[in-house]
């Protein structure tokens, strides 16, 4: 059982936290204090700027804050209120850009460094942000969601200890604070204490029962702890919370379908399918489990799929190769083959796949070709069974 618990852990997404919540600054510059009078013009832009941040369009605003910002290049609101907009559109580096340019006219704003903590947290810059947060916090002491930021961007980098007691200054200032408790679950699960961040995880889903995050968080921590029914359970009421939850619909696939509820696990893959079609991890479960249930066409289907999001991924050109073949479609099996090739060209199967097509065109000399460099492979892996069918398709093209 234990060894199944720890397959089925590496199988699951354990993904990570998000950076926290998107920096809090102004979305509307006004005029800066260190600015001068704000013209006619200016006046004109920022209100439209306004306008479209309310009606949803924050690349027209972020253009049109863009174009104040050349008219009053001494205000650090405007800068700071395109940093914000940018991190909305989830374009990190021009959003960190932004609120250094901010910085620089104010250095001492709590808020503009929150906000660049947040942005090169999300460009992976964790030293920076650390920094930056570390900042935030000696001016503005009383930030929680500065804290929550410091605490992800220290997980980020494995400092389990500094992050916990990041959390736990969050949670000695407001003891119902529900994402503080989830955070310290994941850190205390990242970390191995695994019955510590159950029960923490636990309060935090007592303090916030309608958060699908922290029974994402717990059914994961279950299954490290070989609880797969009530790993399942849990995944399952994650869902109910949140059914568009991609993920939680992954999850709940992954252990429905490696605790045997076939049927269970194909509807949820293609439920999160619907949900996200893009989705690669889903792409690839899904496909794999129709193969296994010798749902050859539905596989085929996955695969392709697959194929379109992950070109390099060698396991969806295999089956698409060896679909192929059993279609009697040599020449696309072939081409499927020679693209396994090009993406990894030491894969035995790939060869053995290949040689099976090239027979299939009667083109004996280049199959038996590949044949003998799937042989040397499969030797050089002692895979006996490699061996046995390389051998045997020799025998009858010989």
């Amino acid at each position: 059982m234990q060894k199944q618990a720890l397959f089925l852990a590496s199988l699951l997404l354990l993904g990570g936290i998000a950076a926290t919540t998107p920096p809090v600054v102004r979305a509307y510059p006004n005029e800066s204090e260190n600015s001068q009078p704000a013209s006619e013009d200016l006046k004109k832009l920022l209100q439209q700027g306004r306008e479209l941040v309310d009606s949803g369009n924050i690349a027209g605003a972020i253009e049109v804050y863009e174009q104040a910002a050349s008219l009053d290049d001494q205000n650090a609101r405007i800068f700071s209120g395109i940093g914000y907009l940018q991190a909305r559109q989830e374009n990190f580096s021009a959003s960190a850009d932004s609120f250094q340019r901010a910085l620089t006219l104010e250095p001492d704003n709590a808020d503009f460094q929150y906000g660049l903590g947040f942005a090169l947290a999300n460009l992976e810059e964790y030293d920076r942000a650390e920094a930056a947060y570390r900042q935030s916090l000696q001016l503005a002491p009383d930030n929680l969601d500065a804290y929550l930021g410091l605490g992800v961007v220290l997980l980020k980098q494995k400092d389990y200890d500094g992050a916990l007691q990041i959390y736990e200054q969050v949670t000695s200032r407001d003891p119902k604070h529900w994402r503080a408790y989830e955070y310290i679950g994941v850190a205390l699960l990242e970390g191995g204490r695994i019955e510590e961040a159950i029960s923490t995880l636990e309060q935090a889903a007592g303090l916030a029962p309608g958060q699908s995050s922290i029974q994402l968080v717990l059914g994961k921590a279950l299954v490290q702890q070989e609880k797969i029914p009530e790993a399942i359970a849990t995944f399952e009421r994650a869902a109910e919370i949140d059914p568009n939850n991609t993920e939680v619909q992954l999850n709940l696939a992954i252990l429905l379908q490696a605790s045997g509820d076939i049927d269970g696990a194909l509807a949820t893959y293609k439920q999160a399918a619907q949900l996200d079609s893009r989705n690669a991890d889903v792409q690839i479960g899904l496909a794999r489990l129709l193969w296994k249930q010798n749902d050859i066409d539905g596989a085929f289907v996955a695969y392709k799929k697959v194929a379109s999001l992950t070109p390099d991924f060698v396991e969806a050109q295999l089956a698409i190769g060896e679909i192929y073949l059993q279609k009697q479609q040599h020449l696309q099996a072939i081409l499927a083959y020679r693209q396994a090739l090009e993406i990894e060209e030491d894969n035995a199967d790939a060869y053995y796949g290949l040689a099976r097509g090239l027979n299939g065109r009667s083109r004996s000399r280049e199959a038996i070709e590949s044949l003998e460099k799937a042989r040397d492979l499969y030797q050089q892996q002692d895979n006996t069974a490699g061996l046995e069918k390389v051998d045997k398709l020799l025998s009858e093209l010989n």
